[in-house]
């Protein structure tokens, strides 16, 4: 599972007590020894959870604020030490609560002086306090007294160790602001390693105040007036510095040594404030199960504590469920198919003695789609050992996306972003696409593996079915055939599907050749049948007609062919009669009468058509009639007997003399 943290570390209302005050701001990442640290001199307001009427009535802090940003988090040390009594002895060491004198304790030389002393530190009453007079030396400013001076020296010990945070502030409060401290931070630095000092700083004075008012430090001093007092009617001082100015972030407090710096060593104490929980955000792929651990991006005590804000967990129905464990470790289980935000806030409280210091966060799980799933296309053209698998799909756009998508054939143990992958041998592969634009959600392709294998064999084709077509209206041929697709494989695969095909058909039968190439050159075909069939019948028109016979013969000859019909067919046809057989009757004499003609047209794919026309040949030609005059001799009974070949004297007609009669009346 990969997880790419994005966080936002909104300061909410946390941090840390102790007799110095760290708050929320990102400022420098190291410390230097022996050089004056900035104090914040501007944009600060305090607040607090009491009134005080009179002076002697508790000062309780709440939180303070700096630049807009609210800290009110306050850490406590653990444990408390006088490591080195002032020049002036136990009995000008006070802690004071509320009163003015008598105080509570009157020396530090009591046998309940720690245990009183740490209660003091712990406590966010700045009325009740630590007071020293006499035991300190006048050194503020002077880093090169800090090693040898005898000035009375206490420490608060932190354990466990508090971390340096990005955004902490360390505060130093002083009856009247007018006494100076030097201030050392120990602890173990960025990254481990033994303890030591991180960083170290005067808290420098100008003044005494007293009013109980609200302001910003006098010049050269780095105490903010508090607008309250202590019981002896002084302002209380409050000094504020970045918490990465003494220790750099990441590195781990232990201690803090606190040494008087004026002759009267001073009267105050320290707190801790900064932010533990911050708001993480984190991207996981769609229907991922997140298991998260909110110490990866907090910076929190060990043995601090989690638990969910009641009321802000995922809507287990439409979202998913949450485990969450109380050492910040936390399973998320999606529901299936969500995309989108799950949400819920969390709490963290310190371990002791800063049980009661609690932070809270929120964490934003933004659950994304997985990338289109890959497509590809291989190449063993160039040889066994120098095959190639490109990425078709998804793609990276120069201008668009430029680097979104990476690409891997390992199953995700090596990325890149150009989508060939050459000089690969015989082998399986296994691709899988990342969206870097979203956590690196992978997507792996649904054909895996990918087998790259010896191309040594010829491919396979398998033609498609033979195809019988009808002619294209008007044409002899057919166009716009559908011959199918052939079937192929090939153990590298398929380059190149061809046929010979060449359209139109002409009517009968074509071969036609497919040949499927590989991408290694070897080649495979198969043959396909085209047969086109006309069936489409020819057209044929004739008329009747009559002629007259030719002058002086009973007879009449066609004259070219004005006698042909007219006919029609997709594809060449053949014209015959029964007189001659041929094309025309050009020529045929035709005697006197009806003659009739059967024409045919044959398109010699089985399609035929007839029609039929009668030719009536007419003799509009008068006989010539020639007489002979003649003497008859009467016989006995005054009878004469003529006949016509008596009288005719060679009457003739072209068609012939059908009768000659003799009229004698």
């Amino acid at each position: 599972m990969r997880n790419k943290y994005n966080f936002s570390s909104t300061v909410k209302k946390i941090r840390v007590l102790a007799i110095a005050l760290i708050a929320v701001l990102p400022f420098a990442l190291s410390a230097q020894i022996g050089v004056q640290e900035p104090s914040v001199q501007t944009g600060v307001q305090f607040f607090w959870s009491d009134t005080q009427t009179f002076n002697t009535d508790p000062a309780t802090i709440d939180r303070v604020e700096i630049n807009g940003v609210d800290y009110n988090t306050f850490v406590v040390p653990s444990s408390y030490q006088l490591t080195r009594l002032g020049p002036s002895g136990h009995a000008f060491n006070r802690i004071f609560e509320n009163q003015g004198p008598p105080p509570d304790h009157t020396t530090s030389n009591d046998p309940n002086w720690a245990n009183d002393a740490l209660d003091a530190f712990q406590d966010q009453n700045l009325n009740h306090y630590f007071s020293s007079n006499q035991n300190g030396r006048s050194f503020c400013n002077d880093f090169t007294q800090t090693s040898t001076t005898d000035a009375q020296q206490q420490t608060l010990f932190y354990s466990p160790a508090i971390p340096s945070n990005s955004d902490g502030v360390l505060a130093v409060t002083e009856r009247g602001g007018n006494n100076c401290y030097y201030i050392e931070v120990w602890g173990t630095p960025v990254g481990g390693g033994p303890e030591q000092i991180l960083g170290d700083t005067f808290v420098r004075n100008s003044g005494n105040y007293t009013g109980c008012t609200f302001g910003a430090p006098n010049a050269g001093s780095d105490y903010w007036r508090s607008g309250r007092c202590n019981d002896n009617g002084q302002t209380i001082g409050i000094a504020l510095f970045f918490l990465n100015e003494l220790a750099p972030t990441g590195s781990s407090i232990t201690r803090i040594v606190f040494t008087g710096a004026t002759s009267d060593h001073g009267d105050g104490k320290f707190f801790l404030l900064q932010k533990y929980a911050v708001d993480q955000q984190l991207i996981e792929c769609l229907d991922e199960t997140y298991m998260g651990d909110l110490n990866i991006l907090n910076n929190e005590p060990t043995g601090s504590t989690y638990s969910v804000v009641p009321g802000t967990e995922p809507n287990p129905v439409t979202e998913g469920t949450l485990t969450l464990n109380s050492d910040g470790t936390y399973t998320f289980v999606p529901v299936s198919g969500f995309i989108g935000d799950a949400t819920f806030d969390y709490e963290l409280c310190l371990p002791p003695p800063n049980t009661t210091v609690c932070d809270t966060g929120s964490v934003t799980l933004m659950y994304v789609a997985l990338p289109p799933e890959p497509t590809f296309d291989t190449d063993c053209s160039q040889g066994n050992n120098n095959q190639t698998i490109t990425v078709l799909s998804p793609l990276n756009v120069i201008g668009t996306n430029p680097d979104q998508y990476e690409y891997s054939i390992d199953g995700g143990s090596t990325w890149q972003s150009g989508v060939d992958f050459t000089g690969l041998g015989p082998n399986s592969y296994n691709l899988v696409v990342r969206d870097t634009y979203t956590n690196n959600c992978e997507r792996t392709s649904s054909t895996n593996p990918i087998i790259l294998v010896n191309d040594n064999e010829d491919p396979t084709i398998t033609c498609p079915a033979d195809v019988t077509v009808n002619v294209d209206t008007g044409l002899c041929t057919a166009s716009g055939v559908n011959l199918g697709t052939p079937t192929t494989a090939d153990n590298c695969g398929v380059a190149n599907v061809t046929n010979d095909a060449s359209e139109p058909f002409a009517v009968g039968e074509t071969t036609v050749t497919w040949t499927v190439t590989d991408s290694a050159g070897n080649t495979a075909t198969c043959e396909q049948k085209v047969t086109v069939v006309d069936n489409i019948t020819p057209s044929i028109s004739c008329s009747n007609a009559t002629r007259n016979t030719d002058s002086g013969v009973c007879q009449y000859t066609v004259q070219g062919s004005e006698f042909d019909p007219t006919f029609n067919d997709n594809c060449p046809a053949t014209l015959t009669n029964d007189l001659n057989g041929t094309a025309s009757i050009a020529g045929e004499v035709l005697s006197v009468g009806d003659t009739a003609i059967t024409w045919t047209v044959d398109d010699g794919n089985g399609n035929t058509a007839q029609c039929l026309v009668t030719i009536t040949i007419s003799d509009n030609e008068a006989p010539t009639a020639i007489c002979q005059d003649i003497t008859i001799q009467l016989d006995a009974s005054g009878n004469a007997s003529i006949t016509t070949a008596d009288i005719d004297n060679g009457s003739n007609d072209a068609c012939g003399i059908q009768s000659l009669a003799l009229d004698t009346t």
